[in-house]
């Protein structure tokens, strides 16, 4: 009976342990992949990911280089430190709040170094497929509207404008909300930094696809090489009262521009692709990637701006202060708590007891066992003796009627102990105690 009770307990727990190790299993192989994370993420190992030169820079440089998935207030300063945001769309950077604004600004004029790359984008936003559900325009029928391209390309554009403007209107909505912009106090950034992003088309490779364009550089940099192979559609327009400096440029169009803030600076990059595993892979440009790291020792990946951040909780609180042992002690109390409540460590008690020949005898009630702690424990002849001493506790307390009856008593047990020729029985001596405290006073 106690083999099954356990088994019951056992069977489930062991089952249990084998589909948690499955499932931990599975998502340690996925994570290891990285597949679920953003691309261009540093946890991301597939080619869309830049977890390559994270961990090779690692490598070399040991604790100096680390994520960030925190905000940039929590890094010590901007000293001798660059700072990786690699991935991001172009179009979520046009307004930004003015906290972050404040941060960034505060970490260059410490000397640090913001290099910000963007995901390649072969076609703009506005590609053919999105013309297509815009204006109806059958994939099919897409030679015969060449003609209409530009017309129709140049409605697409503004059309996407105003959609994006539209997310961030000043104005309230139907439901008389406030905008973003006022709530966050967003500002542009063109009008912070004098900088805009925007698109062209290739004039190689298929229509509105850049495929391994060449950019060419402008800056006098010995170190830097004289082109970069490009991957998007994506350029800048700079403001020309701005100090941006171009490093290079997709014809007259710049695609890596860098400035100067205080003891620090910030680079922005059209392409990430540089970054990414499949680039470091087939296509190194290690001089590029040395320039921009701009010889600091500290450096810093952002995860934040892909959504990967670090949520405060017990979890976490337990991994800072090392807490592993206090939680598998736990984890052992309560196993054991479940044992003993479970499975008695005594020999179940059989209630019927067993003779030498086999017979079963029946056990007693508990005024058989009372009789028999009496029988054990006071003599017979003292047995009236012990139950008159007991009645004058509880009773004759405080009462001189009960005491003059129990001192009656007494002497009659005593005149009874000193008969030593046919002294009275129990029964006898029972009736005429029994007559005493019955009678009145």
């Amino acid at each position: 009976m106690l083999t099954g009770r356990v088994m019951k307990i056992l069977l489930p727990m062991a089952l249990f342990g084998v589909f948690a190790f499955g499932v931990i299993r599975l998502f340690e192989l996925r994570f290891a992949q990285g597949d679920v994370y953003p691309p261009y993420s540093t946890l991301r190992a597939d080619p869309l990911g830049a977890r390559a030169i994270h961990d090779s820079l690692k490598e070399v440089s040991g604790e100096k280089v680390r994520r960030l998935f925190e905000p940039l207030s929590r890094l010590e300063g901007g000293r001798d430190t660059t700072l990786f945001v690699l991935g991001g769309k172009p179009w979520e950077d046009e307004y930004l709040p003015e906290s972050e604004f404040k941060e960034l600004e505060k970490f260059m004029h410490e000397g640090g170094r913001i290099v910000v790359a963007y995901r390649p984008f072969r076609v703009p936003p506005w590609n053919n497929k999105l013309r297509n559900i815009r204006y109806g325009i059958d994939s099919k029928d897409s030679d015969k509207s060449k003609g209409k391209g530009d017309e129709q390309e140049g409605k697409l554009r503004e059309w996407f404008k105003q959609r994006m403007k539209k997310k961030r209107d000043s104005e309230p909505d139907e439901n008389g909300r406030k905008s973003i912009i006022r709530e966050l106090k967003l500002i542009a950034l063109g009008e912070r930094w004098g900088i805009r992003h925007d698109w062209k088309k290739s004039d190689s490779g298929r229509s509105g696809t850049v495929l391994n364009e060449w950019v060419e550089r402008l800056a006098d940099e010995a170190n830097l090489p004289d082109g970069l192979n490009w991957h998007t559609a994506c350029i800048f327009k700079l403001d020309e009262k701005s100090d941006w400096k171009t490093i290079y440029a997709r014809g007259d169009d710049p695609v890596v521009v860098e400035r100067k803030f205080g003891d620090g600076s910030i680079v922005f990059c059209a392409d990430a692709f540089a970054f990414s595993n499949q680039a470091l892979r087939h296509a190194r440009q290690t001089e590029f990637l040395t320039w921009l790291a701009a010889g600091n020792s500290r450096l810093v990946f952002n995860e934040t701006h892909l959504g990967v951040v670090t949520t405060e909780g017990v979890a976490t609180l337990g991994r800072r202060y090392r807490l592993h042992g206090l939680v598998g002690g736990l984890i052992v109390l309560a196993l054991l708590f479940i044992w003993k409540n479970v499975v008695s460590l005594v020999p179940p008690f059989d209630d019927a007891i067993h003779t030498a020949d086999g017979a079963a005898v029946e056990g007693r009630d508990s005024a058989a066992g009372f009789v028999n702690l009496l029988r054990r424990g006071i003599s017979r002849g003292r047995l009236l003796n012990v139950c008159c001493e007991q009645w004058e506790k509880s009773f004759a307390h405080g009462n001189a009627h009960l005491r003059k009856k129990a001192t009656e008593a007494k002497a009659v047990l005593e005149r009874a102990n000193a008969q030593e020729s046919k002294p009275p029985t129990p029964v006898q001596l029972y009736r005429e105690l029994n007559q005493i405290f019955r009678r009145k006073l």
